[in-house]
C-alpha cells in the first residue's frame, strides 16, 4: 500500500504543481488586475510563487515523500539503488510526467 500512495501523491502533486502556476498568473494579472509590463505585477506573482513553493514543500512532507517535480524522484530513485531505481522510473516518473 505504502508505494501505491506515493506513485498517487507523485501523480496529485505533479498535476497541482503545473495549475499552481496557472493559477497564480490567473490570480495576479486577471483577479488582481496588475499589468504584465508593470513590475509590480511581477513582484506580487514572485511573491505567490513563493508562498506555492512553501505550500508545496509542506504538502510533500504531508504525503511522506511524494515528489511534484520528475527530476527529484528520478533523483531519490538513483541514490536508493537497484530495486528503487526501477520502481522510480518505472512508476513514479512516468507518472509525474503523465500528470505534467
Amino acid at each position: 500500500m505504502g508505494r501505491i500512495s506515493i506513485v498517487v501523491s507523485d501523480l496529485v502533486l505533479s498535476f497541482m504543481w503545473i495549475w499552481a502556476g496557472v493559477l497564480v498568473n490567473i490570480l495576479v494579472h486577471g483577479v488582481l488586475g496588475f499589468s504584465r509590463k508593470d513590475t509590480t505585477g511581477e513582484i506580487v506573482g514572485y511573491i505567490f510563487s513563493v508562498i506555492s513553493m512553501f505550500v508545496f514543500a509542506f504538502l510533500q512532507k504531508l504525503t511522506k515523500g511524494g515528489h511534484y517535480n520528475p527530476v527529484a524522484a528520478l533523483a531519490s530513485g538513483v541514490s536508493g539503488g537497484f530495486g528503487s531505481f526501477i520502481f522510480t522510473v518505472m512508476v513514479r516518473v512516468i507518472g509525474s510526467v503523465l500528470a505534467v
